[in-house]
């Protein structure tokens, strides 16, 4: 954070360059110089940002209340969980699946380095409903009676 975790001086002299794309090099040549010189601490932020990113509660201290806890645990954190049953459950295809996987990870590696927040995870939910929806169609197959003899529930 600018504001608060930089050299002030620093802040300040860039802030006052004129022109966005200068005063964005000027940032980008601190951060990394900051990150070369400080490895351990980089890490640390990185592994922060995950936790922030993936948190299945709000991350603002003005929807911390009981009711968004509940509605974020049982909306969002539902839904990650049987992606994850779902990743366990089709660990043998995981070629099949390696694209979204890879967007996941591609979208969580962004994210660790730069900014993280919930909200920039929303363009990674449908595809971890679509990851849900394997292990709930299983078990709605099972209460059904519908189970696939093959096993093979996601295709």
């Amino acid at each position: 954070d600018w504001d608060r975790d930089a050299d002030a001086e620093t802040a300040k002299r860039i802030a006052a360059l004129p022109e966005e794309p200068a005063r964005q090099r000027a940032y980008n040549v601190v951060a990394l110089d900051y990150i070369g010189s400080h490895p351990p601490a980089f890490m640390s932020a990185a592994l922060k940002k995950v936790v922030r990113f993936w948190n299945i509660v709000p991350n603002a201290g003005e929807f911390r209340s009981g009711f968004y806890i509940a509605v974020s645990i049982a909306s969002f954190g539902s839904v990650l969980l049987l992606a994850m049953i779902c990743t366990v459950r089709t660990w043998r295809r995981w070629r099949d699946l390696a694209p979204l996987y890879l967007i996941i990870a591609y979208f969580t590696l962004l994210h660790a380095v730069t900014i993280a927040s919930i909200r920039y995870r929303f363009p990674l939910e449908p595809l971890l409903i679509i990851l849900a929806a394997e292990p709930l169609g299983a078990l709605a197959g099972r209460l059904l009676g519908r189970e696939r003899r093959d096993g093979n529930n996601f295709t």
